[in-house]
């Protein structure tokens, strides 16, 4: 289970990428991963600033209440989502928006049902029901031609031990504009208001997916996301979100209010300010809030007025949202050539201590690279190295092709004095380190080697020894169907099992060369006693697990180095963007490439 819903979303991005399937749906390719489950422990962390998501927090929060108010016109929601008549088959309304299946269900007899309502009843009646259940597709009306069929069809509420956990069915989902750009947010917003309703607390998020997307157009953006992602969310900050307060019997008077002061502020009237602070519940207000700063950014107020309008938001996620927002770079010239919005200087706002010291990790150029933000770097590698080497790795075998290649790598960092002096604990020799070894390789493009090496050699031996990698993907509770791992293509694949398994290796522990080059030593060791015999082409179990804790010590060993020294590591990432060949596009034949 995932903290929150940006690592949830991150860690989606990751499977896709690596798992995925090419699918291509009404025109569009995609990678598709086929009933995907994400499961969220804090819900109410919902709230994503990261670096390439470029995500409208300001949009999520508009759309999110014309949800839970029952509308599904388009006149409020193209003024934060200018494309939403792009998914209306009429240009009015959207004909499956989920606001009017919640709040006016049409029942028999042309009654209508509040499922808000009559949940929260259910819940607060029998706290140990498993009925409390809101419908969304409606197949007396989904089952036509439409630009809009509902995407998220059922939301199931269950409370235990005085939690209310929240579960949604989706049959489509994709990763960019559905999951992150609205369903964890909306349906979080509706958890807390359920659990406020029914006297408990906000539990868990559960989203089970039939079809988890990403289209073709999206994976570069994606990778981008992956890679200069940072390990710690704004929550680990201690960042909190304003709480929702108001009663269910007093939430529909609390919607009339809160878009009628929309409309004032869209209308530009005076005396907005002060009805919203007359605003009692403190989501509520601070949402207006946002709205009102939003309009006024759109507009191009001067800079003082929009710090003083984010000064006065409260301390809080939506703050360091927003923050992200008004200060991030954009793109697009307007007539005059100017940038159509210019963003501000972020040294402009004023800033919590921790707010402050998100912003300096969110912002930083380097910083420590996580293991896998590694693996996302050496996927690059990988694909575009093999464009051009192909099968060359594994030409001559597993002794004198497979595992000599990550014999020489192994050497090269045995033998190297500067490494020797880093792993003896001298920091100025770990950043040393990256010095050249020869004319072409610094040690960071040998453990980098090393990495891939390892890790192509569990795609070997899923083609060479299938029962030896069977029961490796068994042990790790993972699907045995060896088609993923087998080729060059399974890399991917075989990265994100890997990444699985660090949870429960010794290599996430390992936080310095030292620690790294002792789990990088005996991995060798062992694939070396088993290799360097006669008997070496035996199926032995241990290949498949020295070759898992080789690759990701190594890659451990590179997120240190990352730290170490941010200057040479982005040289290497460098070295990395400038290969030809674009991102990973398995398989090779897709590209005409053998």
């Amino acid at each position: 289970m995932d903290r929150n819903a940006t690592h949830a979303f991150l860690d989606a991005l990751r499977r896709v990428l690596a798992h995925g399937e090419r699918v291509v749906s009404r025109g569009q390719s995609t990678l598709e991963l086929r009933g995907h489950v994400i499961r969220v422990e804090r819900p109410l962390e919902r709230i994503y600033v990261i670096r390439h998501r470029n995500n409208n927090v300001f949009a999520a929060l508009a759309e999110t209440f014309w949800v839970l108010a029952g509308r599904n016109d388009l006149a409020f929601l193209q003024q934060y989502l200018p494309r939403a008549a792009d998914f209306s088959d009429d240009g009015v309304v959207w004909r499956g928006g989920y606001g009017p299946r919640l709040r006016g269900w049409k029942g028999a007899a042309g009654a209508t049902v509040d499922q808000l309502h009559e949940v929260a009843r259910l819940l607060r009646d029998a706290p140990d029901s498993r009925r409390a259940v809101m419908v969304i597709y409606d197949p007396a009306q989904d089952f036509v031609e439409s630009r809009d069929i509902p995407c998220n069809n059922w939301l199931h509420f269950l409370v235990r031990d005085g939690r209310l956990h929240l579960s949604a069915a989706v049959r489509s989902n994709d990763v960019i504009w559905g999951l992150s750009g609205i369903n964890t947010f909306e349906w979080s917003v509706l958890l807390e208001m359920m659990a406020f309703w029914t006297g408990t607390q906000p539990g868990s998020y559960t989203q089970f997916i039939g079809s988890l997307h990403l289209y073709e157009r999206h994976e570069g953006r994606a990778r981008r996301m992956l890679r200069a992602a940072r390990p710690r969310t704004l929550y680990e900050y201690g960042i909190e979100g304003p709480r929702f307060q108001t009663p269910l019997a007093a939430f529909d008077a609390e919607l009339d209010r809160f878009f009628a002061v929309e409309a004032a502020i869209r209308a530009g009237e005076r005396g907005v300010a002060d009805r919203i602070g007359a605003v009692a519940d403190p989501f509520v207000r601070a949402t207006l809030q946002m709205l009102h700063l939003y309009d006024r950014f759109r507009r191009g107020a001067p800079a003082d007025e929009i710090v003083a309008l984010v000064a006065a938001l409260p301390p809080s996620d939506l703050r360091v949202a927003a923050v992200e927002y008004l200060t991030r770079p954009r793109k697009g010239k307007d007539e005059d050539g100017e940038p159509r919005v210019t963003p501000l200087d972020r040294a402009l706002f004023p800033l919590t201590p921790a707010e402050a010291a998100f912003f300096a990790e969110f912002t930083a150029p380097g910083g420590a690279a996580t293991v896998a933000q590694v693996y996302e770097t050496l996927r690059v590698l990988h694909y575009r190295k093999t464009l051009k080497y192909g099968d060359s790795w594994k030409k001559h075998g597993e002794l004198l092709g497979v595992f000599a290649n990550i014999t020489r790598k192994f050497d090269r960092l045995e033998n190297d004095a500067r490494l020797r002096a880093a792993i003896a604990g001298e920091e100025d020799a770990a950043r040393d380190a990256f010095a050249e070894l020869d004319a072409d390789e610094m040690l960071v493009d040998t453990f980098a080697d090393l990495a891939v090496y390892a890790g192509k050699y569990l795609t070997f031996l899923a083609e060479r020894h299938p029962e030896l990698v069977r029961g490796f993907l068994a042990d790790a509770g993972a699907a045995t169907d060896l088609a993923p791992y087998r080729g060059n293509e399974g890399f991917d694949p075989v990265t994100a099992l890997l990444l699985e398994r660090l949870e429960r290796s010794p290599v996430r522990d390992a936080a310095s060369l030292a620690a790294c080059w002792a789990l990088i030593e005996p991995a060798y060791r062992t694939l070396e006693s088993l290799l360097v015999t006669e008997s070496w082409d035996r199926p032995d179990p241990r290949k498949c697990t020295a070759a898992a804790e080789l690759s990701l010590a190594a890659a451990r060993a590179l997120a240190i180095l990352s730290g170490l020294s941010p200057a040479e590591y982005r040289q290497f990432l460098k070295k990395v963007d400038d290969l030809p060949g674009g991102d990973p596009e398995w398989p090779l034949d897709r590209l005409g490439n053998g």
